[in-house]
This record gives structure tokens, C-alpha cells and sequence, in this order.
């Protein structure tokens, strides 16, 4: 399990590295219809109000299917998080998540407790199948990874 987070920690900063030199995000958008939230890498504090309607999500057509996940790794609150999955979709092959697992809830934080909430998609290669977690929380990026 060490071995997995240390991994993945080393492919997220490589990636973080990359959009960086690139100037952002490639393949993955988020936009928030009526309140024009818009995010395509990381968008800083954003009102809890302009998030609460399901985003548009598009990403680019991959041959395979995708994972699609948002999660809140600070829920249900960051001292003692457990991380909660606010929308989960696999085997995706459209531009935007359909038929998921887990529709879209919107963020509700405790008052005095900033969350993150994180956007992703995984390409499933080899013909991977995605073990669906059992319930929204608690929800190990770690783990699912």
C-alpha cells in the first residue's frame, strides 16, 4: 500500500509539473452552467453557492473507457477525514459522465471547515475493471487508485 501511495504521489507531481509547463489542465473541463465557475486545473476558493448545480463535465474522447470521480478528501471534516465521493462514474466512453453510480451531490461543508474538491478521470486501459465502492464514504483516493 506504501508502495501505491508513494506512486501515485510521484505521477500526480509529475502531472502537476507538466500542466504547469503547459499552461493548464488538457482533456478534463468543469463548468458550473449559471454561475460561470469554470475549472480546468485548480480554480482557488469558490463560493459554496456557484457550486451547488451538477457541473458540465468534458473531456477528451478516449478510446477506452474512463473513470470519472470527484471527491472531497477533507470530509467530513479535514481533522478527521474520511473523504467522500460527491459523483462516480465508470466504464464512461461518452465526452461526459452517464448513467453513474453515484450522481452528483453537491458540497455542503461544515462552517469553518474549507474542503477540497478534486476532479478526475482514469483512463481504464487493458480492459480494467473498476471494483465501484460500496458507499460514498469513507472514499481512500489512495486505495481506489
Amino acid at each position: 500500500m506504501r508502495h501505491l501511495t508513494r506512486k501515485w504521489k510521484k505521477q500526480k507531481s509529475k502531472l502537476t509539473r507538466r500542466r504547469k509547463q503547459r499552461g493548464g489542465a488538457r482533456g478534463l473541463a468543469v463548468h458550473f452552467h449559471t454561475t460561470g465557475v469554470n475549472a480546468t486545473a485548480s480554480v482557488g476558493t469558490v463560493a459554496l453557492e456557484k457550486v451547488q448545480e451538477k457541473p458540465m463535465v468534458t473531456w477528451s474522447k478516449q478510446a477506452e473507457p474512463v473513470t470519472f470521480i470527484c471527491w472531497d478528501p477533507d470530509a467530513p471534516q479535514p481533522s478527521n477525514a474520511e473523504g467522500y465521493l460527491h459523483w462516480f462514474a465508470s466504464n464512461q466512453t461518452d465526452m461526459q459522465p452517464r448513467n453513474p453510480e453515484f450522481d452528483w451531490i453537491p458540497p455542503a461543508p461544515p462552517h469553518g471547515f474549507p474542503h477540497r474538491y478534486y476532479f478526475g478521470i482514469f483512463k481504464q486501459t487493458d480492459g480494467v475493471q473498476v471494483r465501484v465502492p460500496d458507499s460514498r464514504t469513507p472514499f481512500k483516493i489512495d486505495e481506489f487508485v
